[in-house]
């Protein structure tokens, strides 16, 4: 039985359910990009999200259990924060994600100055749980460990030393009838970024060889809130609208 993909754009999708029985199933699934553009993984394999990663699996991917009662728990690679206003805004799905997103919001698919996963995306090392439906409530909590690396191990008070990057998303939803609410909360909290700073932008040439540079490095802590409501009519058109805030804090080290 194939396993629906949750997330859009031009991919190739395979998996499959395992019935366990009492109502319970065991699911894999495995979705690739097929064109450039498709991939928005954030991940220290690629470096920035919006890039091509060539590999198996670089869309929603994962492994996990689905319940009637308990709901449906998976580790992988998976969508984060963003893609749960999908109800809100299905026109958002016609667009490649991270492309149509850049558009409109101007935060997400390239991320902040080095900081891949800017303000959600497809996230590696994810735990995810999404809840059963109890009277049009439900809800789904993750935690991701976005940037695949190694905790820096950097004495000397450098900001770096020591940060894990992790991310948390919340979103609990409603919906009845024609009416969807949704809500989305993430937190991202020491991710490292890096750039070459260079006086006016250029920096100075000897004998063909650039001067005065220096790489800073900041580690980042990003919140984002979105709500969003929805409603359908029986015609099949919808009125609605999205509140977005984003709020992003950095420690940046002198540079080197």
């Amino acid at each position: 039985m194939a396993e629906i993909a949750n997330s859009a754009g031009p991919s190739a999708s395979l998996g499959n359910l395992e019935d366990l029985g009492g109502g319970n199933s065991a699911f894999v699934q495995v979705e690739s990009a097929v064109i450039s553009n498709s991939d928005q993984r954030a991940n220290a394999l690629q470096g920035n999200a919006g890039a091509t990663t060539a590999v198996w699996g670089n869309r929603n991917s994962g492994i996990g259990l689905r319940s009637k009662t308990m709901g449906r728990f998976l580790i992988g690679v998976w969508d984060v924060h963003y893609h749960e206003h999908y109800n809100i805004d299905p026109a958002w799905i016609i667009g490649n994600s991270a492309w149509s997103t850049l558009n409109l919001q101007q935060n997400m698919g390239t991320g902040i100055t080095g900081h891949a996963q800017g303000f959600g995306g497809r996230l590696s090392n994810t735990i995810r749980w999404d809840s059963p439906v109890w009277s049009g409530f439900s809800l789904s909590v993750s935690y991701a460990r976005p940037t695949d690396g190694v905790v820096p191990n950097i004495p000397n008070g450098d900001v770096r030393d020591g940060k894990k990057n992790r991310n948390w998303n919340f979103a609990p939803r409603y919906e009845s009838g024609g009416l969807t609410i949704q809500y989305s909360y993430m937190q991202d909290k020491d991710g490292i970024s890096s750039y070459v700073n260079t006086i006016g932008g250029t920096g100075l040439n000897f004998n063909g060889a650039a001067q005065a540079t220096a790489t800073v490095t900041s580690v980042w802590k990003i919140k984002s809130n979105r709500l969003g409501v929805r409603y359908k009519f029986a015609n099949g058109l919808g009125i609605g609208g999205i509140w977005d805030q984003g709020k992003t804090d950095s420690q940046t080290t002198a540079g080197t």
